[in-house]
């Protein structure tokens, strides 16, 4: 019999459209689904009370930042054989994760090259492995995983996963006439959130774009606008650029922030692309272009970071210089602007290869399907985790 038979997870609730609630969602059915009891302790999304959804139970946030007072409470009342967190791991104080009376597993990103060399892992995300050290860290990217192992801290490795029954090819040219979206139009396209001003690089895909640009272009963009103050103000940033009349928008700024575009909508927005970007400074994994090419679509991504490994059909762009982040006390990537534009105009200008690219990048994708990320990853990673003793201690 396993020792593990219940799971909880740290999450934001499984109904919400984000990144990680997404995949707390998928591995929750998935689990479930494979006959283990699984409830998600949810650090965003529910308030004042435990809910039942899909047969899995909720229990509330606590009044700590993610819930950090009440994970420990939250395992022991639904009797956890294993606590697996899913957020940033500097995000959680290290001694409420040591407090937890069972196994613990952190699925966590990492996204840069500490500038201190001693230690690869930046200081920041250090503290939970020195705090809290018999939380298993689970890296989600190659990336991660090096950073963790070249800095003596031994992991496991389990990738995100998409639906790609969901994110699939799709008819192009219906789906433009149906979002009244020009046939002729060559179309690359961003789905990042605007929550900062730099890690996503707007400003240098904006300039990449204007590079590069025909007369039949545009730049559709699925995020928020900005202009209040935490991201960018995008509309401003594409005037600042001469690009303001080529950039459309994938979902109206009140949906994005409610939360109420459905994962169909977003994966026909993918598969009305030419061309999907993610030519970010940093990412700890980065799901949208294994969406994109799930959905038939290649990437042009940075040749950095977790991004490196998330191009399977499509162009990455080398970054010739590290970008120095104080705050992070490490290096990000910087990708030259042109070397993305010098991506952008090679796939509109050879469409051929650009169409012989979409089945391969469709079987990349497949590899980061959910039966497949269950059965060669989550599966041996959990027999591995069976190994602790109930406690947790080493």
């Amino acid at each position: 019999m396993s020792n593990i038979e219940r799971i909880g997870i740290v999450a934001p609730a499984a109904w919400i459209d984000s990144g990680y609630a997404i995949q707390a969602r998928l591995l929750a059915l998935a689990l479930q689904k494979r006959g283990y009891e699984v409830a998600i302790f949810a650090y965003a999304g529910l308030g004042g009370g435990t809910r039942v959804w899909r047969g899995i139970k909720h229990y509330p946030s606590g009044r700590a930042k993610y819930s950090a007072d009440i994970i420990g409470g939250h395992a022991a009342h639904f009797g956890a054989d294993l606590v697996l967190i899913l957020t940033d791991s500097f995000a959680i104080d290290p001694q409420a994760i040591d407090a937890i009376p069972t196994r613990v597993a952190y699925w966590c990103p990492i996204d840069a090259v500490a500038a201190d060399a001693d230690d690869p892992v930046p200081i920041l995300y250090q503290a939970v492995f020195s705090g809290a050290p018999r939380a298993i860290p689970i890296a989600m990217s190659r990336f991660g995983e090096k950073m963790l192992r070249d800095s003596g801290r031994d992991c496991l490795y389990v990738p995100h996963m998409i639906d790609t029954e969901v994110f699939r090819p799709q008819d192009k040219a219906a789906l433009r006439d149906r979002y009244g979206i020009p046939q002729d139009a060559f179309i690359i396209g961003i789905n990042a959130a605007n929550s900062d001003v730099l890690r996503k690089n707007f400003q240098g895909q904006f300039a990449a774009f204007r590079r590069a640009m025909g007369d039949n272009w545009l730049l559709y963009l699925n995020t928020f606008p900005g202009g209040d103050g935490i991201g960018l103000d995008l509309p401003y940033e594409a005037m600042q650029k001469g690009i303001y009349d080529k950039v459309r928008w994938g979902s109206e700024p009140y949906d994005y922030v409610a939360g109420n575009i459905p994962e169909q909508t977003i994966a026909d927005w993918y598969a009305c692309l030419d061309l999907y970007s993610q030519c970010s400074l940093a990412e700890g994994f980065g799901i949208t272009p294994y969406e994109a090419q799930a959905c038939g679509i290649p990437v042009v991504v940075s040749d950095g970071s977790a991004m490196s490994e998330s191009c399977g059909a499509g162009w990455k762009v080398p970054a010739q210089a590290d970008l120095a982040n104080p705050s992070l006390r490490a290096d990000w990537v910087l990708p030259p602007r042109a070397g993305i534009a010098k991506a952008y105009r090679r796939a509109a200008e050879n469409p051929a290869t650009l169409a012989s690219l979409a089945p391969k990048a469709r079987t990349f994708a497949e590899h980061y399907d959910i039966e497949n990320v269950m059965a060669t990853y989550w599966g041996p990673a959990l027999e591995q985790l069976e190994q602790l003793p109930a406690g947790g201690q080493a």
